[in-house]
């Protein structure tokens, strides 16, 4: 909606492809549109234009008003006499560019994790065109689960074809299978080999359905970030009741880290005053990364990035359970996201750029990136020692390259 110096009230009545407007005696007419779907009518009489789910409306001190045209990537304007016009928009949708060089290719301004499979492919969780696209090696682009309208659908199918949701994350297993952070259907979809897509875990309703239920029937809550270790074992973090979850062999879930509880006290490292404490009965601070340094015995420690005051890094030894506090620094500003390469050194973004804590504890920075408008959304390490990582603000994949001496 949207008012005008005379007071009067514009609603962008989507479903009637209309806009619509409330004068100061209640009386209600439309403004702009025939009411049926299309794009036709520019330079005419706005009440004759044909459009297609108006989603917002607004004006100016002039008089003139403007709305989004969301069905036909438009932006119109309608001058003071009721003309219509086309103020910004081709009337194409966004275009992926698929099948070319990455360089190229389009992503939406919602990028959020990235993953490096065996082979060195890059995988690119783009929620914002609810899309999972693979950069391989010889640097081409392609879409590998998504049709890019948001949704559920297309389980049992071909992932191209199926519908997803703001998907946050996306980690490969050892054998290929990929396992998506379906952030809005509140599951994670796993694509398999021939590129076929099912629910591995969450059933489209947010909530908590306690531990060891099998994961194809348990709730998850906006699960943002998922990894899998090197026994097959899959982690899942959930954003809005903050746990991360594991689903072992069996197809069950359980709770590893959280109690669902998200503490935001500004307190510097409040964290700490759960150390040593069982994970699964801490709350968490807003975690954001997640990364799991595992062996094919089942030992695995996970590594929570918490968006805290400060750079709070966690970790969780397993079977054991208790968390600790890994590293703090209370000016470094919240951590977006957190990766492991094949040494076991831990690359953290934060406010002073992607640092590193090597195997000895000592932390260095890897790129200060303040000053320069890049944001970290999601973050991996190749076995080239390349630290790849999604850049949301600019609608980029970044990638730094190790200096040889």
């Amino acid at each position: 909606m949207a008012t005008d110096a005379a007071g009067n009230v514009y609603v962008a009545d989507f479903g009637n492809r209309r806009i619509r407007r409330i004068d100061s005696t209640g009386v209600i007419t439309t403004f702009a549109g025939a009411g049926e779907g299309g794009s036709s009518g520019d330079g005419g009489a706005a009440t004759e234009v044909r459009l297609d789910g108006p989603a917002d409306v607004t004006s100016d001190a002039a008089g003139n008003l403007f709305l989004a045209d969301l069905t036909n990537h438009r932006i119109r304007r309608i001058d003071v006499a009721g003309t219509i016009s086309t103020l910004a928009g081709t009337g194409e949708p966004f275009d992926r560019a698929d099948g070319g060089l990455a360089s190229l290719a389009r992503f939406s301004h919602e990028l959020a994790g990235v993953s490096v499979d065996a082979n060195g492919n890059l995988y690119v969780a783009d929620a914002g065109d609810h899309t999972v696209r693979r950069i391989d090696q010889a640097e081409e682009v392609s879409t590998v689960a998504g049709s890019g309208t948001a949704g559920f659908g297309g389980d049992d199918g071909p992932a191209t074809e199926a519908r997803l949701s703001g998907p946050r994350d996306v980690s490969a297993d050892a054998a290929g299978n990929l396992y998506v952070a379906d952030t809005g259907n509140h599951r994670v979809r796993k694509i398999d080999l021939a590129g076929m897509i099912t629910t591995f875990a969450g059933t489209g309703v947010a909530g908590y359905t306690g531990d060891y239920v099998l994961a194809a029937i348990s709730k998850l809550n906006r699960p943002e970030r998922v990894e899998v270790d090197a026994a097959g074992s899959v982690f899942v973090l959930e954003a809005d009741s903050p746990r991360v979850r594991i689903v072992g062999p069996s197809g069950r879930i359980r709770t590893v880290a959280g109690n669902g509880v998200s503490e935001r006290f500004p307190v510097p490292n409040y964290g700490s005053w759960f150390d040593g404490r069982a994970a699964a009965r801490t709350p968490l601070i807003g975690a954001a990364g997640l990364a799991v340094d595992s062996t094919d015995s089942g030992a695995a420690t996970l590594y929570l990035g918490e968006f805290s005051a400060g750079s709070l890094i966690r970790s969780v030894p397993l079977p054991s359970g208790r968390i600790g506090t890994l590293f703090f620094d209370p000016s470094g500003g919240p951590v977006t996201a957190v990766a492991l390469d094949g040494d076991g050194s831990l690359y953290f973004a934060d406010g002073k750029g992607i640092r590193v804590r090597g195997s000895d504890g000592s932390v260095s920075t890897v790129a200060e990136l303040d000053g320069y408008s890049i944001s970290v959304g999601g973050m991996a390490v190749d076995e080239f020692g390349r630290i790849w990582f999604s850049d949301p603000e600019a609608r980029r994949v970044r990638v730094l390259e190790p200096v040889i001496q």
